[in-house]
């Protein structure tokens, strides 16, 4: 009897709790920012209702009373911001500390590359966790230390044509993105492109040789690191001395640290400008960088960067100065990349953000907010680099379901103490922070 009793009881609690669950989450009274249009939109609303149950908003706008479900949880924000989850779109999830670190500092949602020597491996146990949305290197080369010129041959095109036939079971097993690595052929851009688009898998290219125009021209949804996509306006020659030999890449860099020659470059803003009428967004991970920059701060000074291992870390910087290197020449380096990604703020491309987590010194979380400070830094109003980190992704990767606070979208939500727009660094004052409708204790996550 006594054995009947506790299952009963056992039963019971987990009915409750699975009812709870499903009871309503009503914010009340907070201002809603907009994000939408690119960050152009400007319709925040104030004394807003937001209700959500079962992970998603089910209501969202002005107050309204009758809008209220019966048995709902009440919870008073006014006075206070709330805004969507944040996106990392080019990262990797090491560990529970380091999902930890990506839920604390408000990201939601992180795009895992491919397990690989520097950034580790996808962490798929992690709870609780962002969504990580992983990637598929799609590359007819795998040895990253190979690097003979690519040439688009019969064997290595059908080679990239097979892996694209797998894309329905690698979509089946999981993985969302087509990722275009270093050798990936011109010839094969429409075939991944339109498998791509049939699975509702997005595309991100980081290609070496294969041009970055057509890729554009054919649909690829997006470009990462600067340097990379930046290689396009650039004769083969010169693309070629820049890949295969580290040591004079300076030479690229350094042309572009002379403003006089920068602005006169007329190809790479010819590029920039037709980015910027383009379906394709760009991905700086100007914060992968971050640490190269002669000037600053020390991230370890972040109160989640307590929990996190700098041997998970690929060339951590320094956790007692925040210093990573005193080589002129890579100061010199990250100055001119930072001077690159202006070019085209000014050409009026659109952006999403990536921190490029966790390769030369850059952070779980706490890089994805570097990311959006140094894309402001070098152009984008800050509306318009929220929005890079938000909505951008329900614009170019298709993820309507994230991005806004609006009916249908998924409750990633955070409620900020003080308004962002004034002040980037108040999407780090989260009060409140739900995960598919569930509220998350910051707190907990700080304990190792």
């Amino acid at each position: 009897m006594k054995k009947l009793t506790s299952i009963l009881f056992l039963f019971l609690t987990l009915f409750q709790k699975d009812f709870a669950q499903k009871d309503p989450v009503v914010l009340i009274g907070g201002t809603i920012i907009d994000f939408a249009n690119f960050g152009n939109s400007t319709k925040d609303m104030k004394n807003s209702l937001v209700v959500f149950q079962n992970g998603k908003i089910i209501y969202s706008g002005k107050y309204d009373k009758t809008k209220i479900p019966t048995k709902a949880q009440l919870i008073n924000v006014k006075g206070k911001f709330v805004v969507p989850g944040l996106i990392d779109g080019f990262a990797i999830l090491n560990s529970q500390t380091q999902a930890n670190a990506y839920l604390y500092m408000g990201v939601t949602t992180v795009v895992g590359g491919i397990d690989s020597s520097f950034r580790g491996n996808n962490f798929l146990k992690a709870n609780p966790s962002p969504k990580l949305e992983r990637m598929y290197w799609v590359d007819q080369l795998y040895d990253v230390d190979d690097t003979s010129y690519m040439k688009e041959t019969n064997a290595d095109i059908e080679k990239v044509s097979q892996m694209i036939d797998k894309l329905d079971s690698i979509k089946q097993a999981g993985y969302s993105i087509a990722f275009l690595h270093h050798r990936f052929p011109s010839a094969m851009y429409d075939k991944v492109v339109a498998k791509a688009k049939l699975l509702h898998m997005a595309t991100i290219g980081e290609m070496q040789y294969a041009s970055y125009r057509a890729a554009m021209e054919k649909g690829v949804q997006s470009f990462v690191h600067t340097l990379r996509f930046s290689l396009e306006p650039y004769p083969a020659a010169q693309r070629d001395t820049f890949i295969h030999y580290p040591s004079k890449q300076g030479i690229f860099f350094n042309w572009y640290a002379d403003i006089k020659n920068r602005k006169s470059d007329t190809a790479l803003w010819r590029w920039a400008k037709d980015l910027s009428r383009s379906k394709t967004a760009l991905m700086p991970t100007v914060s992968m960088i971050y640490a190269m920059y002669e000037h600053h701060d020390n991230l370890w000074q972040e109160p989640v960067a307590a929990i996190l291992d700098s041997t998970e870390i690929h060339i951590p910087m320094n956790k007692q100065t925040g210093f990573w290197t005193d080589d002129q020449q890579t100061w010199k380096d990250a100055k001119a990349d930072s001077a690159i990604t202006a070019i085209y703020v000014k050409a009026g491309c659109h952006f999403l953000t990536g921190s490029g987590t966790d390769a030369f010194g850059s952070m779980p979380g706490i890089s994805e907010h570097m990311e959006i400070k140094l894309l402001h830094d070098l152009g984008l109003t800050k509306r318009q680099a929220i929005a890079a980190a938000t909505n951008n992704f329900s614009i170019f990767f298709n993820w309507k379901e994230r991005g806004l606070i609006e009916e249908g979208r998924l409750a990633d939500i955070l409620v900020l103490s003080y308004n962002p727009l004034n002040d980037l660094n108040n999407l780090k004052n989260i009060e409140l922070l739900f995960l598919n409708g569930q509220s998350i204790d910051r707190s907990a996550l700080l304990r190792k």
